[in-house]
């Protein structure tokens, strides 16, 4: 079983994961910034991941809805793939853009916040 994996693909899976698992952290710090109270941020982040969890699997399972998979980040998250070294640049580039896109939200919208001056 251990000569079946390279070692030399580890960093590519790493990066994929850290892409994956990062573009979700950034949807939740443009919640975060957008929202003033903990509950708001943490639904809108919770929902955004269970959603386009539910995406991906329902896709998985039924041929007709494979279509949907593509609004999902964990499409673009491919283990096997990565690990037998067919490493598709497309997918670190969309889960890359999401991270951005939503960390550009965050940027825009933080100082419009009504912060309260130091006394």
């Amino acid at each position: 079983m251990s000569g079946e994996l390279v070692p030399a693909r580890l960093p590519f899976f790493w990066l994929n994961a850290v892409l994956l698992f990062g573009a979700i952290g950034a949807v939740g710090l443009a919640a975060s910034v957008t929202f003033d109270r903990l509950t708001p941020a943490l639904g809108l982040t919770v929902g955004f991941t269970v959603v386009s969890y539910f995406l991906e699997v329902l896709g998985s399972l039924w041929p007709d809805a494979q279509g949907l998979q593509r609004y999902s980040v964990f499409h673009y998250f491919d283990a096997k793939q990565v690990l037998e070294g067919n490493v598709e640049a497309g997918n670190l580039v969309i889960l890359a853009a999401v991270g951005a896109a939503a960390i550009a939200w965050a940027l825009a919208v933080f100082p419009r916040r009504d912060l309260a001056a130091p006394s």
